[in-house]
């Protein structure tokens, strides 16, 4: 039984304000920019931005069985660490090269049905074999999920070297990118000037604590309701600034919790969750500020700059003239000694 709870959990989706917005605005950039666009979704952590990837690639193109035979108009990868940790730009480009179906890939039973090079490739082989392959395959998408792994190349410097990498591997395939990250790839972001400038940033939010935010959380919790099994005269809107605090308004985490509840009554043997099943299950509070710290960080990031300009034109004050145009004021030069009789 807890079971199916945890599993009907995991697979439902609210959807909610803010993740119907960035469906909409990642759609219409994506659909209706110039060939070699870039776009960034970018959020806290667990907001859903995968979520988001999967929708793109249902809405963009036709089912993959409408496909025409060798094509594969969209495509995406999972950044993984590899390196002792670290990012691999090699690993990435290898994992580009098997989501277009390379041919020089085969496919592995003994790793579950996943692509594996045939040979040894030098990286810089791979990245022409990946740009042929966008281009042969007619892919006109390629996603990237968790982007902001880029920021684990070492140095800044390997950074900004990977993200230029990716401008022209837009440039010369047409390719559009759709890149999702946590708010941490903005500092990798501001590493490359030439990505900057070609970049459309897509802004996924937490939910604050002004009334529509809050309106929209309580709104949110009701969906779950019914996928919680709870007492019956209880509600999660009762709870609400608990469970508004303990997520920082992040649907993601808001899900994970509930989930991590499920698990906790089934381990005490309790056919409903209750408030102290809840609380057992919360994050620490130094998880959560690093939650918040995070949200912080972002939202200084995404302020917005014409804003800013506005109010500091405002608080400019006006020179004040002290005296008359184009008169001279008679105590300004010295007179010499003698001068006055």
């Amino acid at each position: 039984m807890t079971d199916e709870l945890v599993r009907k959990l995991k697979s439902f989706r609210v959807y909610h304000r803010e993740y119907e917005r960035v469906c909409e605005d990642s759609f219409a950039h994506a659909a209706l920019g110039a060939p070699g666009s870039i776009i960034l979704i970018v959020g806290p952590t667990n907001a859903g931005k995968t979520s988001i990837l999967s929708n793109l690639k249902k809405r963009l193109v036709l089912p993959k069985e409408k496909w025409t035979d060798g094509e594969i108009p969209i495509a995406g990868v999972k950044i993984r660490n590899t390196d002792g940790g670290l990012f691999s730009s090699k690993d990435f480009v290898t994992r580009c090269l098997a989501a277009v179906e390379h041919p020089g890939f085969t496919m592995s039973a003994a790793e579950g049905g996943c692509y594996e090079p045939r040979g040894s490739f030098a990286e810089t082989r791979l990245h022409r074999m990946f740009e042929r392959s966008l281009e042969a395959r007619k892919t006109k998408y390629f996603l990237v999920d968790d982007a902001q792994h880029f920021l684990l190349s070492g140095s800044a410097r390997k950074a900004a070297h990977h993200l230029d990498t990716l401008k022209s591997l837009c440039t010369n395939t047409e390719v559009t990118l759709v890149l999702a990250g946590t708010y941490h790839f903005l500092e990798a972001w501001n590493l490359s000037a030439q990505m900057n400038a070609r970049l459309t940033e897509i802004h996924f939010p937490a939910y604050g604590t002004d009334r529509a935010d809050l309106l929209e959380f309580e709104r949110i919790l009701e969906c779950f309701e019914p996928h919680v099994p709870l007492a019956p005269s209880q509600t999660l809107r009762e709870w609400r600034k608990t469970l508004h605090y303990g997520t920082c308004g992040t649907v993601g985490i808001l899900a994970r919790w509930l989930e991590k509840a499920i698990k906790q009554m089934h381990a005490r043997k309790e056919c409903c969750v209750s408030y102290e099943v809840l609380r057992a299950t919360a994050w620490r509070q130094s998880q959560v500020d690093r939650m918040l710290t995070e949200i912080r960080f972002g939202l200084a990031c995404m302020n917005d700059p014409f804003e800013e300009f506005e109010n500091a034109a405002l608080e400019v004050p006006a020179p004040v003239r002290k005296s008359k145009p184009f008169v001279r004021k008679p105590g300004r030069d010295p007179v010499p000694a003698g001068a006055i009789p």
